[in-house]
């Protein structure tokens, strides 16, 4: 890593590691895992508020995440007040998004 940034790779790379060491952050080689949809779903805050104003919302690994218009009025309403069965659409295309929204890290319980 240090190498691809020039002369400033290694300072770089002391605060990744100095920082990993500090426990002010992780690192992972992969995507870790985050919330699944429980019995009544939430959304993070940040993706509702994103989602009431536009496709595309940011997931929990700070990644864009571009959502379809059922994909965006689900996210909206994922607050923790309606169980599963008492979201909009049908139960298998609910489950459809709720996985998917889950794998691309929005979905916070």
């Amino acid at each position: 890593m240090a190498e691809t940034l020039g002369p400033v790779g290694p300072v770089v790379a002391a605060w990744v590691v100095r920082g990993y060491a500090d426990d002010l952050w992780e690192l992972y080689a992969y995507d870790p895992p985050f919330a699944a949809a429980g019995d009544r779903p939430r959304a993070c805050p940040l993706a509702r508020y994103q989602a009431a104003r536009g496709r595309e919302v940011t997931s929990r690994l700070h990644r864009p995440v571009l959502l379809s218009d059922d994909e965006r009025a689900l996210v909206a309403r994922l607050d923790g007040s309606q169980a599963r069965d008492q979201l909009p659409g049908g139960a298998e295309a609910v489950e459809t998004m709720l996985t998917r929204l889950a794998d691309a890290a929005v979905l916070v319980g």
